[in-house]
């Protein structure tokens, strides 16, 4: 039976990936046996995962449980209980980010390079009154049909770099708003682009 297929987008914060480090370890008595947190009185001095000046003095008490505990009892909860985008039967090979903050709104861009050689463009948001809003604004061809094995953003550019096994692409992030959105309601859903009104077309954005 095959599995599901997809692929999702969350963000954590470290807070929370050292809150878990910090919390109960988990183990497995036989090959057979449920995985059940470690009593905190079984956990050997000094703590693993803590910072010590020299690993060489290590005792054995303590390298033998970081070799039969290497995972933790909580999971890392991602930020808002809820992925940023999630699709199914689309595989993400590559995930870039990039912020910028458009009339005192900070907007988080994520591209995620697929497998078929898309770029899927989804933004990230908090409005006003602190809520969170995510929406896959784009998708467009890069490399397709070859997966994405590479891809970096330049901000001196304002482009992204993607490359597969046998081409690379430089595509901008803001050139493309004048032949990408052809409505202002799509055009103002990707925060590097603003309406032009007189003109009637989409352009980079602006301040004002």
């Amino acid at each position: 039976m095959n599995g599901i297929v997809g692929s999702a987008i969350c963000t954590f914060s470290l807070s929370k990936v050292e809150e878990v480090f910090l919390g109960k370890f988990k183990e497995q008595a036989t090959s057979s046996s449920a995985w059940l947190p470690v009593l905190s009185s079984k956990v050997p001095e000094p703590r693993p995962g803590t910072c010590v000046n020299d690993t060489q003095v290590l005792p054995d008490s303590v390298l033998n449980f970081i070799r039969g505990h290497p995972l933790m009892d909580s999971s890392v909860a991602n930020d808002n209980s809820l992925p940023v985008f999630y699709k199914r039967d689309l595989v993400f090979t590559k995930i870039v980010a990039d912020v910028l903050e458009v009339d005192g709104l900070q907007y988080t861009v994520y591209l995620g390079g697929t497998a078929t050689g898309y770029v899927y463009k989804v933004v990230e948001w908090y409005d006003a009154s602190g809520a969170v809003h995510s929406n896959l604004v784009d998708v467009f061809e890069a490399t397709t049909p070859e997966p994405i094995r590479a891809m970096e953003i330049s901000p001196l550019h304002r482009s992204i770099y993607v490359a597969s096994d046998s081409k690379i692409r430089q595509i901008g992030l803001v050139s493309t708003c004048r032949g990408r959105y052809e409505s202002c309601a799509r055009c103002i859903q990707d925060p590097y682009c603003g309406w032009d009104r007189e003109a009637g077309e989409c352009k980079p954005y602006n301040n004002g």
